[in-house]
């Protein structure tokens, strides 16, 4: 549910590039979780 400090978002378009999915599986051992790629 939306709280009155809450706003909704809609996202229309969206995009990954092959660095953020290196990243988000920690192919190179270097991830930190939580992350926001991209």
């Amino acid at each position: 549910k939306k709280g009155t400090e809450d706003v909704i978002v809609k996202v229309i378009y969206c995009g990954i590039c092959h660095s953020d999915l290196v990243q988000m599986r920690n192919e190179m051992g270097m991830s930190n979780y939580p992350m926001v790629p991209g």
